[in-house]
């Protein structure tokens, strides 16, 4: 739903003294420096959310579409950036789209073959800012990237193709090294139709293994690196692993962490555990319950803590790995001080994690507010310290020492726009009576594209107290209903008494109602006007007409989540865009998980 906020996005945040004690994410010790940092430009954009965005506020932030560089579309950007994997050396960055990403040739509306795949960007970070080397393409991808621990090798998961991909750097350049290890799926778990996908990855410590999670199998491989094959499954149900059939467990597993050479760690994230799996032997170890979604996870140096952001949950779990217990939890939202009704806020939605060399920050982006959660660590109750803005829907931060301390963020969506060309109505093309011309890659999920912001990690903690301003400002943290709202809500409750809701999914208000004569409607928009719906025109004009009710989805997967619950999932996030270009998922957003009823439980649970 959009929200009734209203937002001033002309001005800087100047006023920051309610965050002047909130400590410093960098080496000054919570004192601001005498010669701060000027804040970059605002340029805010309201998104359909109700929210606004304003990636290039922290100093010295840039925010870039992803751009391929193809010599026969040199102005085409990509969209849905998901994850990012960062060399040891801090040399190489890797950016890895799991989305749409489908075009026609622009003038024949015809499928392009060169216009079908995913892509991997390769940046140069040696010093920090990012400087784009290679754009490469690879047919599906779902999320999985990392690179070997040597630097030499880079590893992603092949997503519906379900394999992995292997890459490494010749002549300067990188580039896939023989055929990609087929992980040997029949198909997914469940009814036919549900196919199997490669996710997120990991490496051994020694280079050896890898361990990729098989999000539709309930399972993990272990593939064997130097043999190029894969060496064994293990399947994370409990009912298939020593476990008592039935139970939940290992369900939808996405991402994986790696300790050393044996142990790997697996989020599940329908059960809300981390499975621990053991890869000599193939076995599950143990498991530990969560509170939230765990998404993605990162160990610390010493690997002795697991972190995991809990995205349903606005928070991440801290887990001891040696005694495979959660030692606490912290929360992503906002500094306490930012928010006046901080207890009552929901939809932060973090998803992903980054550690500071010194390992005394946490940054954790939050998908539902567009931020990145800056957590000081190195204190007796870990918190969140200060927020900085991004683009609209982050999925990954990553941080890199070089530079004096960068972060990568990288985000899936951006605002499509109007797309008056996209008609694909029953009467199949524009209207008519339009004077608009079908056009094409004017799909709403063509028209969204990623963004790639790099910038200094913030070390003044005045700077750090401006940006979390900002990011209050954008999300409204404070808003609260005035006398006049107050008035308007106790009069509807008195006379309304019944409410119908009526949903008529993927059609806006012109294209329904435009010709309705009254409201802020187009007639050249409508494609089913009242010729075609007489019974909705009829409703409209007995009863009261809502011209401007805004629903921020983009089609039905996400329609339905924010019209029956004003939010959107982060799963659902991740992977509406694929699954709608078909690059396989499955359609998990109107009661059903891989097309079997949510309601199934017990011993008819998959």
């Amino acid at each position: 739903m959009k929200s009734n906020a209203l937002f001033n996005v002309g001005a800087v945040i100047l006023s920051v003294a309610v965050l002047a004690s909130c400590g410093s994410s960098g080496s000054n010790n919570g004192t601001a420096a005498a010669q701060d940092p000027p804040l970059g430009a605002l340029n805010a954009v309201a998104l359909p959310t109700g929210q606004t965005i304003t990636p290039t506020l922290a100093p010295f932030s840039t925010f870039t579409p992803l751009n391929p560089g193809l010599a026969a579309y040199p102005n085409l950007t990509v969209s849905h950036a998901i994850s990012q994997a960062l060399s040891a050396d801090g040399a190489t960055l890797a950016v890895l789209t799991t989305g749409y990403n489908k075009l026609s040739d622009p003038a024949t509306g015809k499928p392009d073959p060169n216009l079908q795949s995913e892509f991997i960007f390769i940046y140069d970070v040696s010093a920090g800012k990012p400087v784009q080397k290679q754009a490469i393409q690879i047919p599906n991808t779902w999320a999985g990237i990392a690179f070997a621990p040597n630097g030499k090798s880079l590893y992603v998961a092949g997503g519906v193709d379900d394999s992995i991909h292997t890459y490494a750097l010749t002549n300067g350049n990188w580039s896939e090294t023989g055929s990609a290890v087929k992980l040997g799926h029949a198909a997914g778990v469940g009814p036919a139709g549900t196919k199997a996908i490669s996710a997120g990855l990991d490496v051994s410590a020694d280079g050896s293994q890898l361990v990729v999670a098989n999000l539709f199998n309930d399972s993990v491989t272990v593939v064997d690196l130097v043999k190029g094959s894969v060496a064994r499954e293990v399947d994370l149900r409990p009912g298939k692993s020593g476990g008592t059939a039935g139970v939940a467990g290992g369900n939808y597993p996405f991402w994986v962490a790696i300790k050393g050479n044996t142990t790997a760690y697996v989020s599940s994230l329908r059960d809300r555990e981390v499975v621990l799996v053991d890869i000599v032997s193939g076995t599950v170890k143990s498991r530990i319950a969560l509170a939230g979604n765990p998404n993605k996870m990162i160990l610390n140096k010493a690997q002795d803590r697991l972190f995991v952001a809990m995205d349903n949950t606005d928070s991440v779990a801290v887990i001891d790995v040696d005694r495979n217990v959660v030692v606490t939890t912290i929360s992503t939202v906002a500094p306490a001080a930012t928010m006046k009704q901080a207890k009552s806020y929901g939809g932060a939605t973090p998803d992903s994690l980054a550690l500071s060399s010194d390992e005394k920050t946490l940054y954790v982006t939050n998908n539902g507010t567009n931020s990145v959660a800056v957590i000081a660590l190195d204190q007796p109750a870990p918190a969140v310290i200060g927020l900085i803005p991004t683009g609209w829907s982050p999925q990954a931060v990553i941080f890199n020492p070089k530079g004096g301390g960068m972060l990568y963020v990288v985000n899936s969506k951006s605002v499509p726009g109007p797309n008056p060309g996209d008609c694909q109505g029953y009467q199949s093309g524009c209207p008519k009576t339009s004077t608009i011309k079908q056009g094409y890659n004017q799909y709403v999920l063509q028209l969204s594209k990623a963004g790639f912001q790099s910038m200094p990690a913030p070390t003044s903690a005045t700077v750090l107290a401006q940006l979390t301003a900002q990011v209050a400002k954008n999300n409204s943290f404070n808003y609260t209903s005035g006398t006049q709202e107050a008035q308007t809500m106790a009069f509807l409750k008195d006379k309304i008494k019944h409410v119908i809701y009526i949903i008529r999914e993927n059609r806006t208000y012109d294209q329904v109602l435009g010709d309705l004569g009254k409201g802020n409607g187009d007639p050249s928009l409508a494609e089913f006007g009242k010729d075609v719906t007489p019974n909705q025109h009829a409703l409209a004009n007995q009863f009261f007409t809502l011209d401007a009710f805004y629903d921020p989805a983009e089609v039905s997967g996400n329609g339905w989540p924010w019209s029956t619950g004003a939010r959107e999932s982060d799963f659902g996030v991740k992977m509406l865009p694929p699954n709608y270009a078909g690059r396989g998922g499955s359609y998990d957003w109107e009661g059903a998980n891989r097309n079997v009823g949510m309601g199934n439980t017990g011993a008819t649970r998959l």
